[in-house]
């Protein structure tokens, strides 16, 4: 699965100049989530893309995500 939600994450954080832990710590998750939502395998939950469009200031590509993987077919079980 190509996850453009993970490669927007990244390029964010990246840009921010924020380490996966550091995201992680403002997040209130662990490094391993990050880096797993980033990787594309798993999606975080409500909260936390309410967390991620704050600090990462992706609102629109974090919001239409859910919506564009529902019309493609696209599901994603997490834990996270």
């Amino acid at each position: 699965m190509i996850n453009n939600l993970g490669i927007e994450i990244k390029a964010a954080r990246l840009r921010l100049k924020l380490t996966q832990n550091k995201l992680a710590i403002k997040l209130g998750v662990s490094q391993t989530t990050v880096w797993s939502w980033e990787a594309g395998l798993s999606f975080p939950d409500g909260p936390h893309l309410i967390g991620l469009a704050q600090i990462l200031g992706i609102q629109e590509k974090i919001f239409s995500a859910p919506a564009e993987m529902a019309e493609s077919g696209e599901t994603v079980c997490s834990k996270n």
